[in-house]
C-alpha cells in the first residue's frame, strides 16, 4: 500500500506540484457514529455504491459505472487474473469492469460492522513496539474495510447452507485444504 501511494502522489505531483495523494479517512465516519455504508464516499458523485446492483456486481451508475479493466493485460504485466484481465490473479471473475459488493461469501462485510476508530490508531502509535504498528496497519486498522467494500462472490449456493453450520475453524481448515 506504502508503495503504490508513493507512486500515485509522484504522478499527481508530476501533473500539479501542489496536490498529495488523497485517502479516506475512515475515522472520521467512525467519530460521527456514520454506518459505513452510509459514508458519502459511497454516493454516486464519489464512488458509487457500496454494494452494486447488477449480479456480475460492477458499479452501474455515477462516474465510476462500467469503468473497464484492461483486459489482455499480460503484456501489460505480470499480474493478472486467469483471464487476463488487469487484476489480482487470486480474482478469478471475468467481468471487465470494476466491481464491488458489500458481502463475503454470504456474510455481510464479512462480519465487521464498524471503521477502525481514532483511538484505535491513537493506541497503535503509542505502542512501544514497531511489530504492533506493522501488525495492525496490515490488519485491524484497515483490512477490514477492503472486506467490507471488495466482497467475495461466486461460490455455488449449495456451499452457504453447509459453511453456516461450521465453526471459523472449520472453516478455516476446510479452505486451507481446499486452496
Amino acid at each position: 500500500h506504502v508503495g503504490i501511494t508513493w507512486e500515485l502522489e509522484n504522478v499527481l505531483r508530476s501533473i500539479d506540484s501542489t496536490t498529495a495523494a488523497h485517502y479516506w479517512d475512515y475515522t472520521r465516519e467512525a467519530a460521527e457514529g456514520i454506518s459505513w455504508y452510509d459514508s458519502p464516499y459511497f454516493d454516486d458523485d464519489w464512488f458509487g455504491s457500496n454494494s452494486a446492483s447488477s449480479t456480475e456486481h460492477m458499479i452501474t451508475e455515477g462516474r465510476w459505472a462500467y469503468l473497464p479493466v484492461m483486459e489482455s493485460a499480460r503484456g501489460y504485466s505480470n499480474i493478472t487474473n486467469p483471464y487476463g484481465l488487469l487484476r489480482s490473479p487470486w480474482n478469478t471473475d471475468s467481468t471487465p469492469y470494476v466491481m464491488r459488493h458489500n458481502t463475503t461469501l454470504w456474510n455481510f462485510a464479512d462480519g465487521n460492522s464498524d471503521f477502525p476508530t481514532c483511538s484505535e490508531f491513537q493506541s497503535t502509535a503509542e505502542d512501544d513496539w514497531i511489530g504492533t504498528m506493522f501488525n495492525r496497519l496490515n490488519g485491524l486498522l484497515h483490512g477490514p474495510v477492503h472486506l467490507m467494500i471488495g466482497g467475495h462472490w461466486g461460490w455455488s449456493d449449495k456451499w452457504e447452507s453447509y459453511m453456516k453450520d461450521l465453526s471459523s475453524t472449520d472453516v478455516f481448515l476446510l479452505f486451507a485444504k481446499y486452496l
